[in-house]
């Protein structure tokens, strides 16, 4: 059972039958979870962006860095979290995924090393805990379970080289690539093959892909 602390979010559409300017039509159920950071100092700065009308962006649920878990918006509706993105053949996902945001400095906030902060144990147990509850209410495989990096490579970076997708793979949430990390040695032309095999974008060049993939290996 989830413990969600309602903190909701003007920013969302209906989900079943919409049809929104350059997206495919709505899935009703979702098939997409996407893993994000919120690249903030905190929480407080968090929910500005989040709730504020003007942004236009938000998330279904924010994850602080206790373990806390917010919910901006209900799972059947569709918030504005992924933009322009693609995954195993579906492009522009907000409409057919969830979205998490995990409260976290990212590259605008580093650790006192000025390196990428670490994600503390409490938040990783509280997202693990969310994607069961979301697989097991929506039925989503674990390759469908990926990074704004995965979906967006030549724009976005999160949810950064230290998350532990690691142990996201040992609970089955997440598709295990470490079988296929050759790839990151192979020549451009059969990686490439294997990326887009694997669902990433083929509009995005390979050195690109590469670096996005090579993202599933960094945890410290």
């Amino acid at each position: 059972m989830i413990n969600f602390i309602d903190a909701p979010s003007p920013n969302w559409r209906a989900r079943a039958g919409e049809h929104n300017k350059g997206e495919d039509s709505a899935d009703a159920t979702p098939r997409f979870i996407v893993i994000h950071y919120t690249d903030t100092k905190n929480l407080a700065e968090t929910f500005g962006i989040l709730q504020d009308p003007q942004k236009k962006v938000s998330s279904h649920v924010v994850i602080d860095s206790d373990g806390k878990i917010y919910r901006l918006v209900a799972d059947d509706k569709t918030a504005w979290h992924a933009g322009l993105s693609y995954w195993r053949g579906t492009r522009n996902l907000n409409p057919h995924s969830l979205g998490v945001e995990l409260q976290h400095g990212g590259v605008r906030y580093p650790d006192k090393n000025g390196k990428l902060a670490d994600y503390p144990i409490a938040q990783i147990e509280s997202l693990m805990a969310l994607l069961h509850h979301w697989r097991g209410k929506f039925s989503v495989p674990p390759e469908n379970i990926v990074g704004h990096s995965d979906i967006a490579p030549d724009r976005k970076i999160d949810p950064g080289a230290t998350f532990p997708w690691q142990r996201l793979v040992v609970e089955n949430l997440a598709q295990d690539m470490a079988p296929h990390r050759n790839i990151l040695t192979m020549a451009d032309d059969k990686a490439r093959d294997q990326l887009l095999a694997m669902g990433y974008d083929p509009m995005v060049d390979t050195a690109t892909l590469k670096k996005a993939f090579g993202l599933r290996f960094t945890n410290r």
